[in-house]
């Protein structure tokens, strides 16, 4: 449950950090998060320490952990996401990919549990959910699935 809360909280973080980019500055940049409490077992989750590594407006982002390990990668064109980009948990495993096509959602996109198992995964048309989505639980079995 811990994991899972976790896991809910991280994804939530990267969706709305991915809809919000900045490709302005090409520097480095260091992240510091503040740390976290679940609210259900008052523990505190450890921050996770990051930086942008490369930004560049048309090529290579690049943001990877403290510990060396990527964090984001993925490629710009014009500033704007372009192509797949590729994330992953602090211990390598893959988080999620999602392709871009000018800075909009386009095509396959899918994500992992930190077990490294699928979560969830479906495809995209100009930024909105399309076709067939499929929710599974961590065991790998299907949860649930959604058409749109």
């Amino acid at each position: 449950m811990k994991k899972t809360v976790i896991f809910i909280c991280s994804l939530t973080l990267l969706i709305s950090c991915q809809t919000k980019q900045h490709h302005k500055n090409k520097e480095k940049i260091e992240i510091t998060k503040q740390p976290q409490t679940n609210p259900k077992t008052t523990e505190t989750v450890k921050p996770q320490t990051s930086k942008v590594v490369t930004n560049n407006p048309n090529g290579e982002f690049l943001e990877v952990y403290s510990n060396g390990n990527i964090k984001i990668q993925g490629q710009n064109k014009n500033g704007k996401r372009d192509g797949e980009w590729h994330s992953y948990f602090e211990n390598g495993n893959r988080w999620s990919k999602t392709t871009y096509k000018n800075g909009i959602k386009e095509g396959p996109s899918f994500v992992n549990y930190p077990n490294g198992k699928l979560f969830y995964n479906g495809n995209y048309k100009n930024d909105v959910k399309t076709g067939k989505w499929v929710f599974y639980k961590e065991d790998g079995s299907i949860n649930y699935t959604e058409t749109h």
